[in-house]
């Protein structure tokens, strides 16, 4: 400081002036941590570390200090953490870090840990067999060989390198799953593989790829090039159903592959029960859904073109978990009802894709509810549909608690149509023919949509509703079969028929996710089985890819056991249905073959066996010139068959009216009269006295093949019925003749020589 100085005596006085300047600047206030980077999720496969960093200005030096799910972590105190070789139980930890400085501190976002399991490789060389050939199943994988096997077969999987051969007579899937002995109630599905068979029947569903993650609750989307994304969910590891935490990985199934990769980015949120819609410009908006118990709000995008998702600036309105996204016909997202801290919503709100914002409906709905169904319908309104609601109404079904939830309320009985024009709802005048939740539905050709399944309903199996009558019909009624299946899929196929797949059927005092899939025919109102899964599952998604086949994947597995004692496994293995390869109900025919002169006629009688309720066929002859076929008149399974005039080999044929490609078929061989022939073998024979010999007939063209044995000499020996000869003790020249019992004027001779 430059300053003027006085100096009395010894006494040295300084007197500092008004505008004395400093020689030196003042020292700078220290300026607290912020983040510049926050750390991001990570995803590494069981057993490999993963590395967290974060980004961070301030004044130096900064600390850190890393913690696990909120518990600060030993000797972590740098910029990045790598975490020891992970397990399976660090799935879903999240990991975030304290930095600061001597002017403060500030904690990062919390960046998840995702854990996929080793994955296993499991293969069939060749996949491709002729009938007599051999192939070899291959298995690989990481760590020990714990109850692993092989069905069909049941053969234990003990080394991995393992290989098995096999000669399967017909198209067949093996299944690779871990149980703790073959087919207990534990078994989990780690992956399939098809071997074809040349010359026999593909079944309905073969394998698809193999998830890297098994879970649930996730979405699967069907996205512009052909591709589907699989986002979120639950995992689970172990036997019984232990979900350990919502998942943040993505997948892409390629089906020209047919297999599965991940996505370059994982969701911005782990979560379960959302939705996942895909917009007009191609991208996927994903929607709540929850994390444990916490319904969530957040929205996110995900982008095909990069891979990555990204969050948008503002989530919706009100954090939601089973809520229904429907995409309306101007390019908008509504988003109808959900749950709330156990309670159902009666609020919607609307996604704006120009505005990439939210905006609450004005009008609420009729009823609260969740878990229920929104379908666009024709005329751009939207049906929403049944559901569980914590609100009583004078349009519930009755009470019930959902098995998903945990929560008690009501299942609604009641349907609304929401008009995009007024932003409102108006409930339906009648309700539901019977009340419905977790069930599935889907928009028919003739505008008209169908609603199938649910929890302890009664009555019937499928239900119609019909937009121009505003009212909901009685389609197909249950029967001991069918049961109410809730959680399972319906899939409109090009040809117009809908594919309901798996679900979770009632067994005994428990339930199980049953693998019989269905097929619904608008046109004839029939439901028939259209074939059996590689792995039974409920909770899963089915999308129809551009080959015309379904993706089935994720989900559970469920056994049969009280419930008490129920499993729930989450399967690695996804499946392709192929409707061109569906069953087809089973049409049998008596006799299968027969014999018959040209013009008479001859009773066939049809069944249907398998048929859910009884089925009748038509009659008809595969050749044009091979006879006709005339239904009884008090039985149609009865047909009085009238041959052609001339001979030949014809066909006729029973199909079912319920399934036209069920159908049997019986094999009619027509011979003309006059033209049998009888020919006795041996013709000749030399034999001594009482010697014996025995001779066979063949009789060509006739119904009745049978002939009756004579000797022309009275003296000339002894047949019997069965052609059997002794020659007399008196040699000569004698003759045997076989004569048909269709045309006594034919027969045949042998010359028998006595001496």
């Amino acid at each position: 400081m430059r300053c003027g100085f006085m100096v009395a005596g010894a006494l040295l006085i300084a007197t500092a002036f008004v505008g004395c300047k400093s020689d030196s600047p003042a020292p700078e206030a220290a300026i607290p941590p912020s983040i510049t980077a926050q750390p991001v999720n990570q995803t590494v496969t069981e057993g490999e570390a993963a590395t967290f960093t974060v980004g961070a200005s301030g004044t130096a030096p900064l600390a850190y200090q890393w913690s696990r799910d909120g518990v600060p972590i030993a000797d972590s105190t740098s910029q990045s953490y790598t975490t020891p070789p992970a397990s399976l139980a660090a799935n879903g930890a999240s990991f975030s870090v304290l930095i600061s400085n001597s002017a403060g501190a500030v904690t990062s976002a919390s960046a998840m840990l995702s854990v996929l399991p080793i994955p296993f490789s499991f293969t069939a060389s060749p996949s491709s067999l002729q009938a007599g050939e051999t192939s070899t199943l291959s298995v690989s994988f990481s760590g020990p060989a714990d109850g692993l096997f092989i069905d069909p077969g049941t053969v234990a999987v003990t080394a991995s390198g393992q290989r098995i051969a096999v000669t399967p007579d017909r198209t067949t899937n093996y299944l690779l799953y871990r149980s703790s002995v073959p087919y207990t109630s534990d078994a989990v599905g780690l992956a399939a593989v098809t071997v074809a068979v040349a010359g026999t029947t593909t079944p309905p569903f073969t394998s698809g790829g193999r998830l890297a993650m098994a879970r649930s609750g996730a979405t699967a989307t069907a996205l512009a090039d052909g591709t589907v994304l699989v986002a979120g969910g639950h995992d689970a590891f172990g036997a019984r159903y232990i979900p350990t935490s919502e998942l943040a990985t993505a997948e892409i199934y390629d089906p020209v592959a047919n297999e599965f990769r991940a996505t370059a980015g994982d969701l911005t949120v782990a979560r379960a029960f959302h939705t996942a819609t895909r917009l007009a410009n191609g991208q996927v908006l994903i929607v709540g859904g929850a994390q444990g118990t916490t319904s969530l709000a957040a929205a996110e995008i995900y982008d095909p073109a990069t891979g990555r998702f990204a969050a948008l600036p503002s989530g919706m309105t009100i954090a939601r978990v089973h809520h229904r996204a429907t995409i309306l016909a101007d390019g908008r997202v509504l988003v109808t009802g959900g749950l709330l801290n156990g309670m159902s919503l009666p609020g919607s709100e609307i996604y704006n894709p120009a505005t990439r914002q939210f905006v609450s409906v004005v009008g609420a709905m009729q009823d609260s509810r969740c878990a229920h169904e929104a379908v666009l319908l024709g005329s751009g309104k939207v049906l929403v549909v049944g559901g569980w609601s914590s609100d009583p109404s004078p349009r519930s079904g009755g009470a019930a608690t959902d098995p998903v939830t945990g929560f008690t309320g009501v299942v609604l009985q009641a349907g609304e149509v929401f008009d995009p024009a007024t932003g409102r709802f108006t409930a339906i005048p009648a309700p539901t023919v019977v009340p419905r939740y977790r069930f599935a539905s889907t928009r028919l050709p003739s505008g008209s949509v169908i609603l199938w399944g649910s929890y302890e309903i009664t009555g019937y199996f499928l239900e119609t509703y019909d937009p121009l009558a505003n009212r909901f019909d009685a389609t197909v009624p249950l029967n001991s079969a069918w049961w109410d299946i809730p959680q399972g899929t319906a899939t409109l196929l090009p040809n117009g028929k809908v594919a309901l797949i798996g679900g979770e059927a009632k067994a005994g005092t428990g339930r199980a996710s049953t693998v019989v899939a269905y097929q619904f025919d608008p046109a004839r109102n029939t439901v028939i089985e259209a074939g059996t899964m590689i792995v039974g599952r409920h909770q899963h998604e089915a999308v129809l890819l551009d080959s015309g086949k379904i993706l089935v994947v994720a989900g559970l597995h469920e056994t049969h056991q009280p419930i008490s004692q129920e499993y729930v496994n989450f399967p690695f293995v996804t499946e392709l249905f192929d409707p061109a390869n569906a069953t087809h109900m089973r049409v049998d025919i008596q006799p299968a073959t027969r014999a018959m002169y040209a013009g008479t006629t001859a009773d066939f009688l049809a069944s249907v066996p398998g048929s859910p309720s009884p089925s009748t066929v038509t009659w008809s002859v595969v050749e044009p010139a091979g006879g006709f076929a005339v239904p009884d008149a008090g039985n149609a399974n009865l047909a009085h068959y009238t041959a052609p005039g001339n001979a030949g080999t014809w066909h006729l044929r029973a199909t079912s009216t319920i399934d036209p490609g069920g159908y049997g078929t019986a094999t009619v061989t027509v011979y003309e009269p006059g033209t049998i022939t009888v020919t006795v073998v041996p013709g000749s024979v030399n034999l001594q006295p009482g010697g014996t010999i025995s001779f066979t007939s063949t009789v060509q063209n006739a119904v009745n093949p049978a002939v009756t044995w004579q000797v022309l000499e009275p003296n000339g020996g002894v047949i019997s019925t069965g052609g059997a000869y002794t020659a007399p003790s008196a040699p000569g020249t004698y003759h045997v003749v076989a004569t048909s019992v269709d045309d006594p004027s034919r027969s045949g001779t042998a010359l028998v020589n006595v001496n």
